[in-house]
């Protein structure tokens, strides 16, 4: 659906569970204070349509974790992953006027190999967007039935 509100959720619950600050890179890396983590492009996989109304689609967030030291990227790290799986892998995606337009399922944190302070790592999930099904066909208000005949009398 939409890159900007699913990041928003992700940012939110980083904000929330642990208090990290973060911004998308939009050009050269700025200098920020520590910890914060800064996202790159996303990968975004095929739609998977659930049915008519409803969709999937799998997102990976590139993100990098800046960190001051090793106790604190220990903390961090297991702090996010229990944070994660205490709900159940579950983010709610809101619009700019706070209503729920979708969720972030079966989200998994992944850290890769350390740089020194400074650890890459992915964020992955479906995202699951429904649209809003059409109102029912109202019942007709009125029947008629008309008879036309071909039948001449000439005979």
């Amino acid at each position: 659906m939409d890159y900007e509100l699913e990041l928003q959720a992700v940012q939110t619950w980083l904000k929330t569970s642990s208090g990290l600050n973060s911004w998308r890179r939009a050009g050269a890396l700025p200098t920020l204070a520590r910890p914060v983590v800064i996202w790159e492009s996303p990968y975004r996989g095929r739609k998977k349509h659930l049915n008519r109304y409803a969709y999937t689609q799998n997102v990976k967030f590139y993100g990098k974790l800046f960190i001051n030291s090793v106790d604190e990227a220990l903390r961090l790290q297991n702090h996010l992953i229990e944070d994660l799986e205490n709900r159940c892998g579950i983010l709610n995606v809101y619009n700019v006027d706070g209503d729920l337009v979708g969720y972030i399922k079966a989200a998994e944190i992944s850290f890769k190999d350390t740089e020194g302070l400074d650890i890459p790592f992915t964020f992955a999930y479906e995202a699951s967007y429904s649209r809003t099904k059409p109102a029912p066909i109202p019942p007709p208000r009125y029947v008629a039935t008309k008879v036309h005949s071909n039948y001449s009398n000439n005979n």
